[in-house]
């Protein structure tokens, strides 16, 4: 089964997801997090990372 990701970009996205939870517990609010991940996602989506399919 694959994601469509190399191994190495799928590895980044685990990372990234434990620096988001990092990030919430020191916080306490999920609101940085948040934030955090929406413009990351931009940011891939702007550069062709992640394809929206349109």
């Amino acid at each position: 089964m694959s994601s469509g990701f190399t191994l190495p970009i799928s590895l980044v996205f685990a990372i990234s997801g434990l620096l988001y939870a990092i990030l919430m517990i020191k916080a306490k609010s999920f609101v940085p997090a948040l934030i955090l991940h929406f413009f990351n996602n931009l940011l891939l989506t702007w550069s062709g990372i992640i394809f929206l399919g349109y």
